[in-house]
């Protein structure tokens, strides 16, 4: 299975959203992919499908939060 296909899989079995985009900006040749999983409201940038992991970006992020806020409540 090619890559399109695998993309358009991990695209049908949820509510999600695969943004593939290919431009050259002053000069240089940009290949961005974007996934978003609009239950969980995140997304990230990917080379490969395996590389998506956005439950574990939204966990890394609320933790990363959580350590803000505790640093910032915790001193007062």
């Amino acid at each position: 299975m090619d890559k399109l296909d695998q993309f358009k899989k991990w695209f049908n079995d949820g509510n999600r959203a695969v943004d593939i985009r290919m431009n050259t900006v002053v000069g240089e040749k940009i290949f961005s992919i974007w996934v978003y999983d609009y239950d969980l409201q995140a997304g990230q940038h990917v080379n490969d499908v395996s590389d998506i992991d956005i439950k574990g970006e939204v966990e890394k992020q609320e933790y990363e939060e959580y350590l803000r806020l505790r640093a910032k409540y915790e001193n007062n």
